[in-house]
This record gives structure tokens, C-alpha cells and sequence, in this order.
């Protein structure tokens, strides 16, 4: 390769460098703008983490969270995360029951938890590292209303060690050229916090 050529190429990744930029640039303005109507509403304030996406911080009912903004790559869509930082102490998962979880009960891969209330054994396949604080959890109406409701917005909720995350990806059959941004003020992001605190109350 001459030198020329050398040139041409680095100069081609440069401009493809600063369209990323501006590109991200861009979408972390879109990610402030509903951020700070979020924080307002909740009384919270609006920082940026360690890759320069802002993000929200603060406390609901004395309990601290954080809602964050992750960009999507070309094969992965852009994810919003809320996060309470309370920390459960055990890990619990849960995915809507479907044929892939039928299928691989049957033949053995998987088994998830059955808590004994048939319409909601049916709906979800549970995972957990604590069955008995799971039953215990989940034994009460009011945890599994919050659970289904989270879902019913199209969210995940996922108990881990240091936190309780609800998230949710941000896909579209636009292509490449769709701005995931676009999507954050149809996501009731103040429900989300509320419903993560009232989670966090059982445990």
C-alpha cells in the first residue's frame, strides 16, 4: 500500500470518527432534554457517567436510583436501564414463559421456580439463587402486580446482587438510520422508578 493510499485510509476512519461523534453528540443532547424533565420530576439530578451519556441520580421514598442511557451498536439496540440501588441480596429473573422455555423444560436445559399460583407460574419462568427468599418475596399480590405491570409496559425486571434493574431496549425496524432517542418520551420512565421502589419494599 502506498503512501497515498496509507492517507486516504486514515483520513477516511478520521471522518467516520467524527460522524460517531457528532452522531452521539447529538443523541446525548435528545437523552438530556427528557432526563431533565425526569429529574424534575422526581427531584433528582442529571449527571454523566463514565462514557459522557447522562444520566439521573437521586432518591424516591428514600430509596436511591439511577436511570441510564446505553447507545446502541449495529447489531444491538440502544438499552435504557433504571436502576434501584438497594440491594436485594439474591438474584432473581424473570422472562415470559414462550416456546423457546417450554422447549427447553422439556427436554431438560432449563427449570425455573413454580411459586404455587398457577396464573402467574404460567405467565413467567422464574429464575433465582434463593428459593426460599424468592417464594417468601413473591408470595405477596403486590410484588407480582408490580412484576406483571413492568412487563406490561414492555420492560424487564432482573434482581442482582447490588441492585434491582428494570430495563428495556429500544428496537425499531427502521434500520440503521433510526434515532432510538426518539423513543424515550413515549417510556414512562417516573412509573418505572416508583414501581422499582415499591419493589424494593419487600426486600
Amino acid at each position: 500500500m502506498s503512501s497515498v493510499e496509507i492517507l486516504i485510509v486514515i483520513f477516511s476512519a478520521f471522518i467516520v470518527l467524527l460522524i460517531i461523534v457528532f452522531v452521539r453528540s447529538s443523541m446525548n443532547k435528545r437523552v438530556k432534554e427528557v432526563f431533565d424533565k425526569v429529574a424534575l420530576a422526581l427531584g433528582a439530578q442529571v449527571g454523566r457517567s463514565s462514557f459522557g451519556t447522562p444520566r439521573v441520580e437521586g432518591h424516591y421514598q428514600d430509596v436511591g436510583f439511577r436511570v441510564l442511557y446505553e447507545h446502541g451498536m449495529q447489531n444491538s439496540p440502544a438499552v435504557l436501564r433504571v436502576r434501584i440501588l438497594k440491594a436485594p441480596g439474591f438474584a432473581l429473573g424473570f422472562r415470559r414463559e414462550g416456546l423457546d422455555t417450554k422447549l427447553s423444560k422439556r427436554i431438560g436445559l432449563m427449570k425455573d421456580l413454580k411459586i404455587g399460583v398457577p396464573d402467574f407460574d404460567d405467565e413467567f419462568f422464574i429464575e433465582t439463587s434463593d428459593r426460599t427468599r424468592c417464594l417468601a418475596y413473591l408470595s405477596g399480590s403486590e410484588n407480582r402486580d408490580s412484576i406483571r405491570r413492568i412487563y406490561g409496559l414492555g420492560w424487564r425486571a432482573r434482581f442482582d446482587k447490588d441492585w434491582l434493574e428494570l430495563s428495556k431496549s429500544l428496537r425499531s425496524t427502521k434500520g440503521l438510520t433510526f434515532d432510538p432517542t426518539s423513543l424515550l418520551e413515549r417510556e414512562k420512565i417516573v412509573d418505572l422508578v416508583q414501581e422499582g421502589a415499591l419493589l424494593s419494599r419487600g426486600y
